[in-house]
C-alpha cells in the first residue's frame, strides 16, 4: 500500500501536516482534504489505497463521507481516526475498515493500514 488520503476538519491544518509528514517519512504518498466534500472530489483523481477520516468536519461529516465512500463500486479502505473513543462501538463505525483513537503515537494508525480489510482499490491492483 502506498497512497493515503487524510480528511479531517482541523481548521489550522496542523494535524494533517503532522500526519502527512509522519506517513511520508514511512514511505506513503499522502494527499489531504480539509472536509468530506473535498475528500470525495479527490477520490475521483487520487485513488488512494486508504482514506483516513476524522469524524468532525464542516459540511459533510466523517460518517456522511464514509457512507458515500462505501457506496463506491471501487473504493479505498476507510480508517476512522478520532479522539472520540466512545464512537468506536456505534454501528456506523463498525462499517469502517478500522477505527483508531487519536494519540501522539502514530504506530496504531500505520498498523491499521496493514490489518484492515482493504477496499476494492487495493484488491483490484
Amino acid at each position: 500500500m502506498s497512497q493515503v488520503l487524510i480528511a479531517n476538519g482541523d481548521p489550522n491544518q496542523r494535524e494533517r501536516d503532522l500526519l502527512t509528514w509522519e506517513l511520508a517519512d514511512e514511505g506513503y504518498t499522502v494527499d489531504t482534504a480539509s472536509d468530506g466534500a473535498e475528500a470525495i472530489q479527490k477520490l475521483g483523481t487520487v485513488h488512494p489505497d486508504v482514506v483516513v477520516l476524522g469524524l468532525s468536519m464542516h459540511g459533510r461529516t466523517g460518517v456522511d463521507t464514509m457512507s458515500q465512500i462505501m457506496g463506491l463500486w471501487k473504493r479505498p479502505a476507510v480508517v476512522i481516526y478520532s479522539a472520540h473513543e466512545r464512537c468506536k462501538s456505534r454501528y456506523a463505525m463498525k462499517i469502517a475498515d478500522d477505527f483508531v483513537v487519536k494519540s501522539s503515537d502514530l504506530a496504531p494508525l500505520s498498523h491499521a493500514f496493514y490489518i484492515a480489510p482493504y477496499g476494492t482499490y487495493s484488491r483490484s491492483r
